[in-house]
């Protein structure tokens, strides 16, 4: 049962066939995408294409929170977990790093990612950034971000910002400060230079994904829970782009202006509230098109896609005619012109999630 109460937990926590796109809004320089689930293309799933993730005492994972590829393995980060699986056959092969405080062990893992052939682990709790080798050796760590004395933001999540710095998701001050930034920008040797005006911290929900960097447009992407906007961070400033809306099905106005995450996700999934659909996250650019999923507060999930050239969107679904797999939030577009969706096993929920890969384009 464990699994079915975390997949609950997730969205209370932690956090796309045709859409009726032909004439584009505005709202001021925010673009209004509107969506319909009811012109909902459905993909149908083939068993041939999955890949099981070997489930043992030692293999065990939850949701899948991040995935790297590397070497014909795939890395999956999920809660604290580091593991290694065939990207084949999903054979599990070790654990990459752990969880503990000996040497080279982390306590949490805020964020997961691999660059040049060197996997990164930013933990909040004690403030460092871990660096391991693909074979799991342990590299070392570094105590990012130079705050001066006067310098009240505290990041909580990190992400870089190629040749121009970084940017940081700042931690929930609970009132002890007089403001709560969002958002900091850090020079590229990571010392602060200035809070982003305009968002505040309001909660102290947490959420794996929160930011990517959109290689094509060189830009950084940002998202909050449950607020159906996309966002562009500056150095100087954050910058709503996109605006989602899904018809009669759209969150209504009053609870996305809510400033608390738990008052919205409570309202959310009230079981007496009208079907709705949000909580859009895993946001990726590919050939020019923007890949992102979303949930309804029936717990059915989605993927959308949307060319960026003429702002029309798809919402698309993975189905299994044999009604055993089903879609889950977490996806990855890969570099070998694919999308691995994450799909949970409903004969048995103990089990660890399969990898459902389609070629792209869908």
């Amino acid at each position: 049962m464990k699994k079915f109460f975390f997949a609950i937990a997730l969205i209370m926590v932690t956090t796309f066939s045709f859409c009726r796109c032909n004439n584009i809004e505005k709202k001021g320089d925010t673009h209004l995408i509107s969506l319909d689930l009811n012109k909902c293309s459905v993909i149908e799933l083939d068993k041939n294409n999955l890949i099981g993730l070997e489930t043992t005492d030692s293999s065990l994972i939850y949701d899948i929170c991040a995935l790297e590829y590397h070497d014909g393995a795939l890395i999956i980060n999920s809660r604290d977990f580091l593991r290694k699986f065939d990207g084949t056959s999903g054979k599990y092969l070790g654990d990459i790093a752990k969880r503990g405080e000996g040497p080279g062990e982390y306590s949490f893992v805020a964020r997961f990612w691999e660059r040049n052939d060197t996997f990164n682990v930013w933990d909040n709790n004690e403030r460092l950034l871990f660096h391991y080798l693909p074979t799991g050796e342990f590299i070392g760590t570094e105590s990012p971000f130079h705050n001066g004395d006067s310098v009240k933001s505290v990041p909580q999540f990190f992400i870089e910002y190629p040749g121009k710095g970084f940017f940081t998701i700042n931690t929930f001050t609970d009132g002890t400060t007089a403001k709560n930034p969002r958002y900091s920008y850090y020079d590229e040797n990571m010392c602060f230079v200035r809070d982003l005006p305009g968002r505040e911290m309001t909660d102290g929900s947490f959420m794996t994904d929160r930011a990517y960097y959109d290689c094509e447009g060189e830009r950084i992407l940002t998202w909050e829970a449950l607020k159906d906007t996309l966002f562009v961070l500056t150095p100087e400033q954050i910058i709503p782009i996109y605006a989602f809306e899904f018809g009669k099905y759209s969150m209504p106005d009053e609870i996305q202006s809510k400033p608390d995450f738990y008052d919205r996700i409570e309202m959310f999934t009230d079981k007496n509230a009208d079907e709705w659909a949000s909580f859009m996250r895993c946001f990726q650019v590919k050939d020019n098109h923007l890949y992102f999923s979303f949930v309804t507060n029936r717990f059915e999930n989605y993927l959308a896609v949307m060319d960026m050239k003429t702002e029309r969107a798809r919402v698309v679904k993975l189905e299994d005619p044999e009604k055993r797999w089903a879609q889950q939030t977490f996806f990855k577009v890969m570099d070998d012109e694919s999308i691995l969706i994450a799909c949970n096993d409903t004969t048995d929920i103990e089990k660890n999630p399969a990898l459902y890969k389609i070629k792209l384009p869908l």
